[in-house]
């Protein structure tokens, strides 16, 4: 996952808001590696995925008129909303990654 939040990195850096993206993506990546090496704190892996789920609460909302399955189907970047919703799935994928390193190192601050 590490690589794969790298290369989220990457591809950011021809978007209008790439700055606010590779931010996001760069604290997933340092948190999962921190996790790597045994670091990382339950607490703000957390932290981190809960305002990642609010992330993509506000931005589905702020989407909902959209027909998502359309926006899905084109690879090209065309039409209102598209980057949008893209963002959101990135952004919920983060999410749900962070909230599984933060019940494998809550897991490990029990067995220990």
């Amino acid at each position: 996952m590490a690589l794969v939040l790298l290369l989220c990195i990457i591809v950011q850096y021809n978007d209008p808001d790439g700055w606010l993206w590779m931010t996001i993506y760069g604290t997933g990546l340092v948190l999962t590696l921190l996790h790597l090496f045994s670091k990382s704190s339950p607490v703000v892996l957390s932290i981190a995925s809960v305002a990642g789920f609010a992330g993509t609460l506000y931005i589905s909302l702020s989407i909902a008129e959209l027909e998502a399955d359309k926006v899905l189907s084109s690879l090209n970047m065309q039409g209102r909303g598209v980057e949008e919703v893209r963002e959101a799935i990135g952004l919920l994928i983060q999410s749900v990654w962070l909230a599984r390193l933060a019940w494998v190192a809550r897991a490990r601050l029990l067995v220990v």
